[in-house]
């Protein structure tokens, strides 16, 4: 049990400390980003946390179930506009504050197609997390947390893409690690997932045998906002430098683009696997309000743990 437990928290810092580490070099060409310049200072996290610990209260608060009012309530409550809120999940946010049924503006969004944005995906690892033994549920839970803002089945699935890949990191032993297996397993999810990703976990599986340039990921993967232009490459630099949590959030901030989130993601999954003795606690130190999210995960352990043993 502590080993889980260590998975748990190595997997919610992971996460935050990946998006603290990924904002300071959001947008940025990948080959502006060095090596020896790759240090914390600061360590503020951005809405992909604040998310996150959103999803965390409301989960811990009604024992493991979704309450889509009271989730809806804690994303407002939580909202500051300081932390780089998408302009839709803003529209969505204060719309449900202005009293609009939780589960309308997403709906109504983007003339009535909704968002297949990453911001579903970027908070669910407590979902990945706390049903790692229950794929179905995990499945369900995923669904439903993600239509409170991502509607669009595309967004919804990268949400449960990212929670299946936590689910299975935190179930790996790394001590006899196979990528290979790894991406076969997320291919068999039993949820019909869109060509688009399923192209992209082939060509994961491709690039396991045989790695691409940097340009080439960016172009094949995709370094966006949208999940299915995010997602897949957190899964590949986790697979692709799964023993080292330094490396993983290096190579999600060294293509580019959205990388707050992109680690964001790949640090949950990184954290899953490796355990909270995986990421040096300097790193985890200097973020911002790093007690709560230490708190908040353990909350969520307790919670798995009183699950676990009905």
């Amino acid at each position: 049990m502590k080993m889980m437990k260590d998975r748990f928290l190595g997997s919610i810092l992971g996460s935050v400390v990946g998006d603290s580490w990924g904002a300071r070099y959001e947008g940025s060409y990948h080959k502006s980003v060095r090596i020896e310049d790759f240090d914390l200072v600061g360590g503020r996290y951005t809405d992909d946390s604040e998310m996150m610990k959103g999803v965390l209260e409301s989960i811990c608060a009604n024992k493991g179930e979704f309450n889509g009012p009271d989730m809806a309530k804690t994303f407002v409550r939580n909202f500051d506009h300081t932390r780089g809120y998408g302009t839709g999940t803003i529209s969505v946010l204060m719309q449900i504050k202005d009293g609009d049924p939780w589960d309308k503006p997403a709906k109504e969004a983007f003339y009535g197609e909704g968002s297949l944005g990453n911001g579903a995906a970027m908070r669910i690892c407590p979902i990945g997390l706390l049903y790692h033994q229950d794929q179905e549920k995990l499945i369900e839970m995923t669904d439903q947390i993600s239509m409170i803002t991502h509607t669009h089945r595309l967004g919804r699935q990268g949400a449960i893409l990212q929670a299946c890949a936590v689910a299975l990191a935190v179930n790996c032993d790394p001590r006899d690690f196979e990528p290979h297996d790894f991406i076969e397993k997320l291919k068999k999810i039993p949820h019909k997932f869109s060509p688009v990703y399923q192209k992209k976990l082939d060509k994961i599986e491709t690039y396991l045998n045989s790695p691409p340039s940097p340009d080439r990921i960016i172009r094949e993967l995709g370094v966006n906002v949208t999940a299915p232009d995010s997602v897949p490459i957190a899964i590949y630099n986790f697979l692709s430098n799964s023993s080292n949590f330094y490396e993983v959030l290096f190579a999600s901030i060294y293509c580019g683009g959205d990388t707050d989130t992109i680690a964001c993601m790949s640090g949950a999954i990184a954290g899953a696997f490796l355990g909270i003795r995986g990421i040096p606690r300097n790193w985890i130190d200097i973020v911002e309000d790093v007690d709560t999210f230490q708190n908040l995960a353990e909350n969520l352990f307790e919670l798995w743990l009183e699950k676990a043993s009905k």
